[in-house]
């Protein structure tokens, strides 16, 4: 014990004493060494065993403080070992797992069997070291770990080591992403694979950033064959897990006569099968909600259709396979379908098979086009996808297995925000001023402005009020436009009101800027140097008409001139025309999807500034 006190002070002190060397200089967390294995029991069964050193910088800190370890039906946690000691090598306190809070691990879930121990190490002096140790025994193999060995922005890595374990031959897949190829040993009568990072450079989180992979080392597992629940799978080729899903989904197509006869009813008035797809949606919509229910292998597999159709509510998974059921009682083929969902998540990749999927929903294939069903939303019009599962993979689910099929994108021309705006502007500098809006596309979700059809009227009064960064607005009246369409669908608002403020006063002259409706202050590219590629995955167009009556007795005296810029990134007009006392102001702004080298960060960075001081340019008005 005394030797291991030396030799903890010397390593403590020693990278405290170099820190300035080692460039502390803004991180908040420092990982002396990690070591992670990984082992391979058998086809069901896995362990995965943990120990780390760090060294916490300051308060800032946010990842290796926080320990999280989940544990449910099919993992347990057997141990866990903190203690955090001061630079001096002197240990403050210990803990282990009767002092972390047990807390749900899916807060989004009315019932889930995932559970999270959770110990948040909160100290008064910094730097302190912490040492944590951990093991967790998975019973299901279904998913197998990532390593990413950098947690957090801001977090220095000294070394970092990731072994995997299959002494017993079981067999595994991997896929590096920006590190090395592992090194080999034989184990037991299987092998053993070993990653090893040396002083990791600390990351930023960048603006229009892509994949972990492109900045970070990563390491992505996977089975071979694998078991869960009692269920038993393959995972070496896409074919063949979804011949595990449809497994889990067999004879639960279990609707009755009774249950169908309404939507039968309906839809043998109708001749498209377009038209029976939105009446077998919007009854969907109509007659269930989303409740998600995480028990057992219900994480994995949905509820009978029967009981989705009783109970009216349903996850992702039962409402999807429920939609598939009432399609195909009425003649309509279509696909239980998993899907990776969020606006920025990882890519699934076409040669990975991997279980990496969160979400559900049902393709529906027409003459010669798709129709995609988002089933959990009671608002979201046919076919439209979102920027939570649009342009990205999507496993098909069927009879023969699993088929991969990438789902709409949508491109600038169908992201549209198009703004009118008539201005009547006051010697005062206030001015009166009308606005309609129209969204299309993505667009739609801007603030949030898709789910204001359901708030009360004070919300979405308060949504136009909070949303008009335009002016100080005291708003008289608004109309929220109806949603219509289907996979590119339209909405928007109007707003008549007051703008205080609109143009500063000042000896005769008015100062104002008319470019302020629609703009892109909200892109910060701060950054001297890039260190990812430039992924600009949702694309968009901005078209502003303002209309500016002018104060009796004023002219322009201070012009804007024109402005014109074409780039691979996008194109961004504007010009100013008099118009007999008034001010007509065009303004076009489009961002194009694509992804771009880090070396093209200047190029990118200098078109946005150039479109942000556009969009400051100031018109000078003289009273006469």
């Amino acid at each position: 014990m005394k030797y291991w006190l030396i030799g903890i002070l010397f390593t403590c002190c020693w990278y405290f004493s170099v820190a300035q060397k080692i460039e502390f200089e803004g991180l908040n967390e420092y990982m002396i060494s990690d070591v992670r294995h990984f082992t391979i029991l058998n086809a069901k069964e896995s362990r995965m065993e943990r120990k780390y050193q760090a060294m916490i910088l300051n308060e800032y800190a946010e990842n290796l403080n926080k320990i999280v370890l989940y544990y449910s039906k099919f993992s347990k946690i057997v141990s866990l070992k903190v203690s955090v000691s001061g630079v001096d090598g002197k240990v403050i306190k210990c803990y282990s797992l009767k002092d972390c809070r047990d807390m749900t691990g899916d807060w989004s879930a009315v019932a889930s069997e995932s559970r999270v121990k959770y110990l948040d190490i909160v100290q008064s002096h910094y730097p302190y070291i912490l040492n944590v140790e951990y093991r967790v025994d998975d019973k299901g193999s279904m998913f197998y770990p990532t390593w990413v060995p950098v947690g957090d922005e801001k977090q220095g890595i000294k070394s970092s080591t990731f072994i995997v374990s299959d002494p017993q031959n079981v067999g595994f897949r991997y896929r590096n992403g920006n590190v090395a190829e592992p090194k080999y040993e034989s184990e037991g009568t299987g092998s053993r694979y070993t990653w090893e990072v040396h002083d990791v450079r600390p990351v930023v989180s960048e603006p229009f950033a892509g994949k972990l992979e492109d900045v970070l080392p990563v390491v992505y597992l996977a089975p071979v064959n694998f078991e869960m629940g009692g269920y038993k799978g393959n995972m070496e080729s896409w074919e063949n897990y979804g011949k595990w899903i449809y497994q889990l989904c067999s004879g639960r197509d279990d609707l009755k006569p009774e249950q169908l006869a309404e939507i039968k009813k309906e839809c043998d008035t109708l001749s498209s099968v377009r038209d029976k797809v939105r009446a077998v949606y919007r009854y969907v919509q109509k007659n269930t909600r989303y409740v998600s229910v995480q028990l057992g292998i219900g994480g994995w597999q949905p509820f009978a259709a029967s009981h989705v159709h009783q109970n009216k509510f349903g996850d992702c998974k039962a409402l999807a396979f429920y939609t598939c059921a009432l399609l195909k009682a009425v003649g309509i083929p279509s696909f239980y379908t998993l899907i990776r969902a969020g606006s920025h998540v990882d890519e699934i990749p076409e040669d990975f098979p991997t279980a990496r999927f969160n979400h559900v929903i049902v393709t529906v294939p027409v003459e010669r086009d798709t129709i995609w069903l988002e089933c959990t939303s009671q608002m979201s019009p046919m076919g439209y996808m979102g920027t939570f599962t649009s342009d990205r993979n999507c496993l098909l689910i069927g009879e023969n297995g699993g088929r991969l099929m990438r789902t709409r994108k949508y491109g600038e021309a169908d992201n549209l925000q198009k703004t009118e705006v008539d201005v009547r502007l006051h010697s005062s500098g206030d001015a009166d001023f009308e606005l309609k809006r129209v969204f299309t596309g993505l667009e739609i979700e801007n603030g949030g402005f898709l789910d204001l059809s359901r708030q009360s009227e004070s919300d979405k009064r308060k949504w136009i009020q909070d949303h008009a960064d335009y002016g100080n607005l005291e708003l008289a009246d608004y109309r929220i436009q109806p949603l219509s369409g289907d996979e590119v669908p339209r909405t928007g608002y109007d707003v008549k009101g007051v703008l205080r403020g609109f143009a500063s006063a000042s000896t005769g002259r008015l100062f104002l800027t008319p470019c302020r409706f629609s703009h892109i202050f909200d892109i910060k590219l701060t950054a001297k140097e890039r260190m990812s590629p430039i992924v600009i995955r949702y694309p968009y167009v901005q078209e502003d008409s303002i209309l500016i009556s002018l104060p009796e007795g004023y002219r322009v005296e201070g012009r804007i001139f024109p402005v014109s810029l074409t780039t691979s990134y996008g194109a961004y007009n504007m010009e100013v025309r008099e118009e007999g006392g008034k001010l007509r102001i065009k303004r076009s702004f489009c961002l194009k999807a694509g992804t771009f080298p880090k070396t093209d960060y200047d190029k990118f960075k200098d078109f946005i500034t150039k479109v942000q001081l556009a969009d400051r340019s100031r018109l000078v008005l003289v009273k006469n």
